[in-house]
This record gives C-alpha cells, structure tokens and sequence, in this order.
C-alpha cells in the first residue's frame, strides 16, 4: 500500500499553537511534521540535518520515544484517525457499498436509536427543510397594485400566453377588483380562470357549453367566484 500524501491539518489549532514561536521556528515546525508524516518519528540527528538548529521553544512541541526517536502526538493521532476512516471506507467498498434504502412503504418496526450527533444532523436537515417551504414574496400588478402574483407565477403565465395577453388579463383582473371590490384568496388561479371564461366567450363556448344552450344573458361572465362581504 502506498504512503497516505496527506493528514488533516487544522489551521486554526495551528496558528495558536505558534503565537510565540518566531516564523523561522514555524517553518522548521511545519517541515519536521511534514517529514515525520512520510517517515515517522526521526531521532535528533536527522532532525537538525533537515532544519538546523532547534530552539528549545520548537523543542517543546516534540516528545522522544524510549528509542531517542522524536514523535508528535497530534500529528500521530491524525494519522491514526485518517487511516482508521480510510479503512472503514475500504471495508464498505469490499461490501458493496452503504447498502441501499429498502423499497416500497416503512414497514412499522421501530428504527435503530440515533447518536446524538446523528440526531442532530436530521434536525438540521429538518430545519432546512421547512425553510424551503417558505411561501414567495407576492409582487403588485396592475394599474391599480390590486394583483398579486410571485415572480414564479407571472413568470408561468408569461410563458403560458405571451407576456401581452398576460398584461391584458392583469388588467381586466385588476380593474375588476377596483370596480366591483372583488376578493380572491388566489390571483395566480383568478386569472387563470378569467382567461378561460374569456376564450370561452370569445369561441362561443361561454362556461364551457355552446352557445346554443339555454343561458341567460343576465348571468355575470364570472359567477364562479362571488365577491366577499365588505
């Protein structure tokens, strides 16, 4: 197997560790970790041969071994981690992977308990979630700014019709509301049906029958929607 090329370095934790080192002793910090990554722990001479001189502040950060030999303990349990997490991962791939999630309705029985970690990773998820679900801002439209529509929606009914027919039945919507104080829980569907009542009227199919029935003329062109009580 060949030498792992990296370890997880925490800058954070670095930068802290070396506040009072000078940024020569830095250097020769980072180079001896480097080294002792690739090869392990190195006794004294090979150290001074790779850096030089060492203060008794970079010293410090060193431990010897009943051998002589110079170690990290931080850097050892990086490496101990990271090929720990490689292993796993190796494992799992000789077992087909992460096995799949089971097909078709949950069957009832109770789920394995969760760690405290994993529940909150699913908490998280929860939250993000439900943030996904927050309702579009409603946009004005209209000469009179009675017409409420998100970008989505006027955006569809562009797409729909052209965005001059879909000008048009903003208007005739929204200077219905102003005239008759029509109320509508939803303008996106109002329209929407407007249009169709409208076509309708137009072929000869007013509320979807044919001009040949019965219909009274005094009927309203949209009686599907009757407006709400000042």
């Amino acid at each position: 197997m060949s030498k792992d090329p990296a370890f997880l370095f925490y800058s954070q934790d670095f930068i802290v560790g070396v506040q009072t080192m000078s940024f020569e002793d830095r250097g020769k910090y980072i180079t001896i970790l480097a080294q002792m990554h690739q090869q392990g722990r190195m006794d004294e001479e090979t150290i001074r041969f790779l850096v030089g001189s060492v203060s008794e502040k970079l010293k410090s950060k060193f431990k010897v071994d009943e051998n002589g030999l110079w170690y990290n303990e931080r850097l050892e349990k990086e490496i101990k981690q990271r090929t720990q997490f490689v292993e796993s991962r190796r494992n799992n791939g000789k077992l087909g992977g992460r096995p799949k999630k089971p097909i078709g309705k949950p069957n009832g029985k109770a789920k394995t308990n969760l760690s405290e970690d994993e529940n909150e990773d699913v908490r998280l998820r929860l939250r993000l979630k439900r943030n996904t679900k927050i309702k579009e801002k409603k946009n004005k439209h209209g000469e009179y700014k009675h017409v409420l529509l998100s970008e989505s929606q006027y955006q569809k009914l562009i797409e729909d019709w052209g965005e001059s027919e879909t000008k048009r039945m903003i208007a005739v919507l929204d200077e219905g509301i102003e005239r008759k104080g029509y109320k509508y829980k939803n303008h996106n569907l109002a329209i929407r049906e407007w249009y169709k009542r409208d076509n309708n009227k137009k072929t000869g199919n007013r509320f979807g029958r044919n001009e040949c029935d019965q219909e009274d003329d005094s009927t309203p062109m949209f009686p599907w929607d009757e407006p709400e009580e000042n």
